[in-house]
């Protein structure tokens, strides 16, 4: 399509949608340093000069291509009250096992709280595993897997003191086999949402010896990382608070193949670092990079490109997360067809040979631009 030179921007046809710009960028002793890049301006994704500014979390870029030069308003809802959809998969699994594996005595109830599941409605789950539970239906097997599955859809509602008892239940029933981390996990979030950190943090380190190379023993340890940097900020310890609530993070980012619901999650730990001002520096840095791996990981390119390019237009002192953000943003330009957009990323990056020149990705950028064509030095 034919591009259109406005002012000192010119607009690339990229998608627009509903982002905040201010928020995540670098103090002001880095401002100035942002109009250095020549890229974001000529593709139109960035008007650098009007994005920063530190403590503008409610103002919005009024340049043509705000949203796409933008980052996501964050939710103020705590990460452990939004995960709670990570669970529908194991839900699932343990209804699914009682319409298979007692599919001969299977109580009807049962294969009907299924069916509400399928339907997304876990209230109306709960509703049909309450009194089929209580009237004893099925066996000690069938039983506690309806433990499991009523304690998932109480998760699911916001009842997670009720939640609670019946995951120790099924915790109970399964003692010393990897099943405990089933009901372990989300017991830990049930503790968790209740306030009793001590006892989540018990749940998840059993649930992560029961079962530690499985989807939920990962899980938990990524929520222990988690709790152990509320712990650290508490304490004023914020650079190992920031670690160790990024690590988390990347925990809950790599489990997303087996359940999209953990982008979700993963999400919300790299805004809480990227939005924290105490240990404002590299971790910030790291976050709205891994913001955008989220995006990309998504197939949410336009969003993506626009976390990369905040992170080397904004935070210029940490050379390893700007050139990772140049690849990363050249590939998303070219996957959106503008392959020559993609080119200037490169470029500029391979002239800031001084800043960039010892790093692998300098030789990536090169190794790219070759095989798109391009002659390099």
């Amino acid at each position: 399509m034919a591009h259109e030179l406005s002012g000192n921007s010119l607009e690339c046809g990229i998608e627009r949608s509903e982002i905040d710009c201010s928020a995540y960028a670098e103090r002001p002793e880095g401002f100035a340093r942002r109009r250095e890049s020549t890229v974001a301006p000529l593709c139109g994704m960035m008007q650098l000069a009007a994005c920063g500014g530190v403590g503008r979390t409610n103002s919005v870029c009024d340049h043509p291509c705000a949203a796409s030069c933008a980052l996501p308003r964050s939710s103020s809802e705590p990460p452990h009250s939004r995960h709670l959809s990570s669970f529908v998969r194991i839900f699932a699994i343990a209804i699914t096992l009682l319409t298979s594996t007692h599919a001969a005595s299977l109580p009807e109830i049962y294969r009907e709280a299924k069916t509400a599941l399928e339907a997304g409605d876990a209230k109306r789950a709960a509703t049909l595993l309450e009194p089929a539970l209580a009237a004893g239906e099925g066996d000690e097997a069938q039983r506690t897997l309806a433990s499991l599955a009523l304690g998932l859809a109480y998760l699911r509602t916001d009842q997670a003191e009720r939640a609670a008892p019946l995951f120790q239940q099924a915790a109970t029933c399964w003692a010393g086999t990897s099943a405990a981390a089933n009901a372990l996990a989300p017991l830990g979030d049930a503790q968790r949402k209740t306030g009793k950190l001590d006892e989540a943090h018990q749940a998840y380190s059993q649930a992560k010896d029961a079962n530690p190379s499985s989807t939920l023993g990962k899980y938990a340890q990524a929520r222990l990382a988690e709790l152990t940097g509320e712990t650290l900020a508490a304490e004023k310890q914020y650079a190992k608070a920031a670690d160790s609530f990024l690590s988390a993070a990347d925990g809950l980012l790599a489990l997303a193949n087996d359940d999209p619901a953990y982008f979700a999650d993963a999400r919300a730990l790299y805004t809480k670092v990227a939005e924290r001002k105490e240990w404002r520096g590299e971790p910030t840095a790291r976050a709205v990079f891994s913001m955008g791996e989220v995006e990309r990981a998504q197939g949410h390119l336009p969003e993506a490109l626009a976390y990369y390019q905040r992170t080397f237009a904004s935070w210029v002192h940490y050379p390893h997360w700007c050139a990772q953000a140049y690849l990363r943003a050249a590939e998303c330009m070219d996957k959106l067809g503008k392959r020559d957009f993609a080119i200037r990323h490169l470029r500029e990056m391979l002239g800031k040979q001084e800043k960039f020149g010892a790093l692998p990705e300098y030789q990536e950028a090169k190794k790219q631009l070759r095989s798109w064509g391009q002659k390099v030095e």
